[in-house]
């Protein structure tokens, strides 16, 4: 890839321009729809879990050079947002909405004794639609699927609502998990992983960059004993943050005994389910100079920065 003609245009607004507040998606009911699109569109999601790398580029021309760092660091997040989903059936709408209002009123009271303010939670409402269901228009013959008729209706009901919670501690999840089932609530949709102040994470990045630059440069003139010009250019840069719901992956470890199925004999079985593991997997630090914060023991927000300056030599 031309690293050149793609970052040269955004160059300067790239050395001024820093991210806002990160949010990462993680945990939940979610990661089973990242699997499926990973496995569906793996090319896609590649960004995701291969972060980009800016090589140097020693022989720019012959009188100019290019030296890159590539930088990396894990951080663990300020606060965290929980998304409950509620779901209440009903023959009427009015008697949905009145059960559903009293789910989410025990549920909310339970978070209160756990210590969330009410501040921190808010009720969004989702949806609201009808039931359909079929029923036949007139009386099925000896076989049911000859000349059978039939005609959709509407059976019922279902409103649904999110329940968003802020919180600080991410071993609170496990009441709230508890909390939930106490009244049916049983989808997690997702947890958020909020850091507040990403740009001092891009002044560490770009602290750590500007070492492994430097230690570049020094060894290259050592080797080469050539002289440079005073001044030097920035020549590209890409600031970028991976969110852990992105990076799970999954397996199913079984092994399955082969079964020879012969149709004349009319042969049926059931078979074990198969289990899908889930686990993290952060970005791979392969080509990276540094990683800050290396070791990974519960997912985080990963952030890169990759940085090339260019050198023009004396003649």
């Amino acid at each position: 890839m031309n690293w050149k003609s793609t970052n040269r245009s955004r160059l300067l607004l790239g050395l001024l321009a820093l991210p806002g507040l990160a949010q990462a998606q993680v945990s939940g009911n979610q990661v089973t729809g990242n699997a499926r699109r990973y496995r569906y569109q793996q090319e896609e999601q590649t960004d995701n879990r291969r972060p980009t790398v800016l090589p140097d580029r020693l022989f720019l021309t012959d009188s100019t050079f290019v030296l890159g760092a590539n930088v990396m660091q894990h951080v663990r997040a300020d606060s965290y947002v929980a998304v409950f989903g509620l779901r209440q059936e009903a023959a009427t709408v009015s008697a949905a909405e009145k059960r559903l209002t009293a789910r989410v009123q025990r549920f909310t009271g339970r978070l209160r004794q756990l210590g969330v303010e009410g501040k921190d939670v808010y009720t969004d409402i989702v949806t609201q639609q009808r039931i359909k269901d079929l029923r036949p228009v007139k009386e099925r013959d000896n076989n049911a699927y000859i000349n059978f008729q039939a005609e959709e209706y509407v059976r019922g009901f279902e409103s649904t609502r999110n329940i968003v919670v802020s919180f600080r501690r991410i071993n609170l999840l496990n009441d709230m998990l508890v909390a939930a089932a106490a009244d049916s609530v049983f989808d997690l949709v997702k947890v958020d992983y909020i850091v507040n102040k990403p740009e001092e994470v891009y002044d560490n990045l770009f602290k750590a960059a500007a070492e492994v630059i430097k230690r570049k440069k020094d060894k290259y003139l050592l080797l080469t004993a050539a002289r440079l010009r005073p001044s030097a250019q920035p020549y590209a840069e890409q600031f970028t943050s991976y969110v852990p719901g992105g990076q799970y992956e999954n397996y199913e470890a079984v092994i399955a005994t082969p079964f020879n199925y012969d149709y004349r004999q009319g042969y049926n079985y059931k078979g074990l389910r198969a289990l899908t593991t889930y686990y993290y997997s952060p970005p791979s630090a392969d080509g990276f100079d540094r990683v800050i914060n290396p070791v990974v023991v519960e997912p985080a927000v990963t952030y890169t920065l990759a940085i090339q300056v260019k050198y023009t030599l004396r003649k």
